[in-house]
């Protein structure tokens, strides 16, 4: 029937058949409507279901993912739920007023929620983490003025105070305190190295400890007793460590690599009916440093606090005092206070919402009803309450979220979902206040056909679109709004050219550029990929300051500061350890020897010659004590604390990688156990990382840690790594176990050198995960020299033609 016929004429009334076959035509569009809606529905709630869940599955295996906060996520798809099920469920059939406002009521606060909470994460994880490399960058700055001249008399001063400490008798300095004997065994070796230690020196203590607890290995209630202060056993296994060690440490014929206790509460015999002992006997400082330094130029001991520990520079443990405010706990992160936000949310909804069914005739419970209104005064707090969110405070949202740009596109996902519920809440309130129902003889069908309540569904739609879906297929490498983003970079660069501009030399400009990238993207797909990410690269970035500070500043807005600032300490403690096992009192850190020394050497072996099985060199059988300069890269401790060695493989293509994998690992081409430990970590082009021993390691046992240097270990443990740290780190619980186990505040043995070697491991697997969107972050900014090199070099080797290899020659067997 042609409505616009039948109300030509205002003056036309209708009649009684008119009126019916109107109304009957309506029911039929309504029938058939209803149809569509129906598959429709179906479809869409199947698929947010879907898609939900298998995102709440792929956060399990993807970072990128796991970043956007799973909880909050899903509360945002369970409002997307409980709005788009009445909604579209009204345009395909009959509901119970009770359950569509119970389910609306739900599904506004739940989608009010998640989009307002996502919003405050993201600002709150921007902000600290941006915090933490500020007031990081600004210790760094404040620790540099230091007054040399008084630090080296403080030294002095507490260096005669240890001498005076040290002429009281044995026993008097021990009666008070509960020693705790500590043993680190050697390897091929009946000789045991250990130390008695007392009080709270492996204690968890928050503060800093004074220069000379740290120097000479005390605490304020107790001590280290210890010889020459050289950590490692002689090379023929006889008495080890001096008088001190020889005294307190009983032989062992058991050998083996633990360093667990073995007394506690009473020292050895021998030394708990010592007397009085002579001042000639007592510890002297210039003795000891005399005897630290060649038991260093043998390769078994460390260095003396005084020649060792650096002047220029505040010590990690100082520079890091003020972090204990940098990072709320826990507790505080926004997740989990926000969950106790949704309950009372909740709480409150559904108490309101059974008090509204107990007491409207539509909406009750008894009896129940199918003929809802959706402006009765039941639904009028809900509608207000989310047009109001969708009017001001979406926008609201977006200008609060303006500069907190994230690398994951969070900010980006929220905003467009802000936008898009501006746009939302403006349609739905003009159709509903302007469009009549189309039910009546003589008003518009258009509401009949598409509804105002399904301006809700899209506007939660493009939320789940924007906070799921897309991200989903970005996780599988699918990129399907990447067009337009690229033209709306495009649009925006071209806006803001200057106006005086030729046009007709940009265009011929655009079209050579767009040529030029067509070739090179032409080359690459013949060569087999671009250089753009690799290893070297890696490295590169690292080693340089400016790309270091560049790449802190994305991991901030990457929501993973604390992992290069992690880095960064670590490699300034390994260096400190370095040049406190260094073989000469020079500061010069410590470096391998060449390969023709190690083979004059005639009681090691050559490093090729050491198999290799999984990566992993095996050591066990070499025979004794390997000079030092070997055990620094592998020792005893390899299996337990292997590194990445990022050699270069690229040379041994995948026969050789397959069979070392059907061998077990037993083959491995000749070569790839001489590797070169010049830095923390080596790297070769193209490779991927390979497990090597650390190079931390000194004697038989693995190195101890020095005294002077276990509150750094503790305090780099205390900042990173502990429950609740300042700057805590992502790890693994077996590594965090580990760690604990040494450097915790229950610590029971003595901490090796290499204790945080596998925390670093995993740190720089995180940091490589990050690299690629840093380098297309900083393409044209600070990587851009790094990007020629690695262009320069692979365009070289592309180039380079390609070498036959010579088929040896098989003499032919005469027939028998």
């Amino acid at each position: 029937m042609d409505l616009s016929a039948t109300n030509a004429s205002d003056d036309h009334v209708p009649t009684s058949a008119e009126i019916a076959a109107d109304a009957e035509w309506r029911h039929g569009i309504v029938h058939n409507v209803r149809k569509v809606y129906f598959g429709i529905g179906t479809l869409y709630l199947t698929f947010i279901v879907v898609t939900a869940l298998w995102f709440a599955q792929r956060t399990r295996t993807d970072a990128s993912l796991a970043k956007r906060s799973v909880l909050l996520t899903m509360i945002g798809f369970l409002g997307n739920f409980f709005i788009s099920f009445p909604f579209l469920g009204l345009q395909s059939t009959d509901f119970p007023c009770f359950l569509i406002l119970t389910s609306l009521y739900l599904g506004v606060a739940c989608t009010i929620f998640s989009l307002s909470a996502r919003a405050w994460r993201l600002r709150y994880l921007f902000r600290s983490h941006q915090d933490k490399l500020a007031r990081m960058k600004s210790m760094e700055t404040a620790g540099k003025p230091v007054d040399i001249d008084h630090d080296i008399a403080e030294e002095i001063k507490d260096s005669a105070e240890e001498e005076d400490d040290m002429l009281e008798p044995l026993g008097k300095r021990v009666a008070g305190s509960q020693a705790l004997t500590l043993i680190g065994s050697t390897m091929g070796s009946t000789n045991l190295v250990g130390s008695t230690i007392g009080g709270s020196m492996l204690g968890g203590s928050t503060g800093n400890m004074d220069a000379a607890s740290r120097g000479h290995g005390r605490s304020s209630s107790g001590f280290l007793a210890r010889g020459s202060q050289a950590q490692g056993s002689s090379s023929n296994g006889g008495a080890g460590y001096g008088k001190s060690a020889g005294a307190l440490a009983t032989p062992s014929p058991k050998t083996g690599n633990g360093r667990a206790i073995v007394g506690q509460g009473a020292i050895s015999a021998e030394a708990s009916h010592a007397g009085p002992r002579r001042v000639s006997e007592t510890y002297n400082p210039k003795r000891s440093d005399h005897d630290a330094f060649s038991a260093a130029e043998e390769g078994h001991g460390a260095r003396s606090t005084l020649t060792t520990r650096g002047h220029g520079h505040l010590s990690f443990s100082k520079r890091i005092t003020q972090t204990s405010i940098i990072n709320p706990t826990f507790m505080e992160e926004p997740t989990k206070r926000l969950l106790y936000i949704l309950l009372a949310v909740i709480a409150i909804t559904l108490t309101y919402t059974g008090v509204v069914m107990s007491f409207s005739r539509q909406y009750g419970l008894v009896p129940v009803s199918y003929k809802c209104q959706m402006g009765s005064w039941e639904m009028v707090p809900v509608l207000i309450s989310f047009g109001s969110f969708l009017l001001i405070g979406c926008p609201a949202l977006c200008w609060w979220l303006w500069n907190d740009k994230d690398t994951y596109g969070i900010r980006r996902d929220l905003t467009v979902f802000a936008i898009a519920g501006t746009g939302v809440g403006m349609m739905y309130s003009l159709e509903q206040a302007l469009v009549p129902t189309g039910k009546f003889y003589g008003e518009s069908t258009l509401r009949l056909y598409f509804g105002a309540s399904n301006w809700p569904v899209i506007g939660v739609a493009v939320g789940h679109f924007t906070s799921v879906f897309f991200p989903l297929l970005s996780s599988y490498g699918i990129h399907p709004l990447r067009p337009f983003s690229r033209l709306f970079q495009r649009l925006k660069r071209s806006a803001s050219r200057e106006t005086t501009s030729d046009s007709g030399s940009n265009e011929k400009l655009e079209a050579e550029k767009r040529k030029r990238d067509n070739a090179r993207r032409e080359r690459r797909q013949r060569k087999g990929g671009s250089p753009a990410v690799t290893w070297t690269l890696f490295q590169s970035v690292l080693e340089d300051s400016e790309c270091f500070e560049a790449f802190k500043d994305f991991a901030a807005r990457d929501f993973a500061a604390e992992n290069p600032l992690f880095y960064q300490e670590y490699k300034k403690l390994m260096e400190k350890v370095r040049i406190e096992q260094g073989p000469t009192g020079s500061d010069q850190p410590f470096r391998p020897t060449s390969a023709s020394f190690l083979a004059a050497q005639p009681s090691a072996r050559r490093m090729s010659s050491v198999p290799v099985i999984r990566g992993i060199s095996q050591l066990e059988d070499l025979p004794g004590p390997l000079n030092r300069e070997m055990a620094m890269s592998h020792d005893s401790v390899t299996n337990k604390y292997p590194v990445f060695d990022f050699s270069n493989t690229s040379r041994y293509g995948w026969k050789a990688r397959i069979l070392s994998i059907v061998t077990g690992g037993y083959y491995a081409p000749s070569g790839i156990a001489a590797r070169s430990h010049n830095s923390l970590f080596n790297f070769g082009s193209r490779s991927q990382p390979m497990l090597l021993a650390p190079p931390v390691a000194a004697s038989e046992g693995g190195l101890l840690i020095p005294a002077h240097l276990r509150e750094d270990y503790r305090t780099l443990y205390r900042t990173f790594v502990s429950s609740g740290a300042p700057l805590q780190i992502s790890l693994s619980a077996r590594v965090t176990e580990e760690i604990a186990k040494q450097v915790g505040e229950e610590s029971k043995v003595l901490p090796l050198v290499s204790v945080f070697d596998e925390a670093r491991n995993e740190v720089l697997g995180f940091m490589f995960e990050m690299f690629p969107r840093f380098m297309e972050a900083e393409k044209e900014g600070v990587v851009k020299k790094f990007l020629k090199i690695a262009a320069k070099e692979f365009h070289s080797r592309s180039r380079r033609p390609t070498q036959s290899v010579p088929q040896p020659v098989v003499p032919q067997s005469s027939a028998v």
